[in-house]
């Protein structure tokens, strides 16, 4: 390809109100990490001049920017979205909105996306794939919001979370491994990437995709692991009702992926075998992966010769441009 980069659209790109930011709660998830990571803080509260400045520095035009962390009511949901819009609204060429939702109020989703969508111009939304309770979304009380999305014509993206209480002590390993060994096996290394997995073939299972069967789905981290296994699942499926798609037509029709915070193209030679290149997005994970090791990324796939120029600039922009009306 040319020495000049294409276009970059990333889609992972996280933010935190600094309001939310100071509460309890989201110390309670966040304050080690940004005890170990100082910058992390900063950098998440900024939706703005400085992120932009960082945006222009690596040759990253656009970031479709999401609240991150922890589940919020509908009061906090609607605060964050305002202010994740007036960022949008003074950035527009270089910052555009994910909405968050209450997830653990399901009767409030549809309406806050709504929202979001028609007044404020957001381009769908980025949620948890649980409650703290460990709920998925499979149940007729998160019709409305799965409707919704439908109706708007706007994605969902299902980002892995923290782990239910009872989940992790189910999964908490031998009492030789250490604290933060045990943390990042039971959530960022491996756990909530197998649970969302899971969530997504649950959804499946449970009819969603049939009910609803033009929604878009977004997976970050190359799918979440699901491609690895893409044959596997299809085959075992067979074994149980409750759908009338298969999951390979459902990977083909509904399901997005994003490369985000991984820096090996090796997941990527996976993907290409099972899945349309028309469906992989270039994202980052920022702040808690860095512009740097993202556009290192892209540019090491630009010279691998793994995708042509044309596949590329799909990876790099076009897709996302296509699923969200850029």
């Amino acid at each position: 390809m040319s020495q000049s980069l294409p276009r970059l659209v990333t889609l992972e790109e996280h933010w935190v109100s600094p309001t939310l930011a100071s509460s309890s709660r989201f110390q309670e998830l966040f304050g080690d990490l940004f005890e170990k990571y100082p910058s992390w803080g900063a950098e998440l509260r900024d939706a703005s001049a400085g992120r932009v400045a960082a945006m222009k520095q690596h040759s990253i035009d656009l970031q479709v920017v999401s609240h991150t962390g922890g589940l919020y009511t509908l009061e906090e949901c609607r605060s964050a979205n305002d202010e994740l819009y007036e960022n949008t609204k003074a950035n527009p060429n270089h910052i555009a909105g994910f909405a968050v939702l209450p997830v653990a109020d399901p009767a409030s989703c549809a309406e806050e996306l709504t929202r979001c969508v028609k007044e404020l111009g957001f381009k769908g939304a980025l949620i948890n794939h649980q409650t703290a309770e460990g709920t998925y979304f499979t149940g007729p009380e998160y019709d409305p919001m799965w409707k919704a999305l439908e109706e708007l014509d706007v994605p969902c993206y299902l980002h892995p979370t923290w782990l239910a209480d009872h989940q992790m002590q189910a999964l908490i390993p031998g009492s030789n491994v250490s604290k933060a060994a045990q943390k990042a096996i039971i959530n960022s290394s491996w756990g909530w990437h197998a649970d969302t997995a899971s969530h997504v073939l649950q959804l499946h299972a449970a009819g969603v995709f049939d009910r609803f069967p033009k929604l878009n789905l977004v997976l970050g981290h190359f799918g979440e692991m699901i491609p690895f296994m893409l044959d596997r699942i299809e085959a075992f499926s067979i074994r149980y009702p409750g759908f009338k798609r298969g999951f390979k037509q459902v990977w083909n029709e509904n399901i997005w992926i994003t490369t985000s915070g991984v820096w090996s193209l090796d997941p990527l030679a996976i993907v290409l075998r099972n899945t349309s290149i028309d469906r992989i997005m270039f994202s980052i994970d920022y702040p808690f992966a860095t512009l740097e090791k993202g556009v290192q990324w892209f540019k090491d796939l630009a010279a691998s010769g793994m995708v042509d120029e044309d596949g590329l600039v799909k990876i790099a922009h076009l897709n996302a441009a296509r699923l969200l009306r850029l």
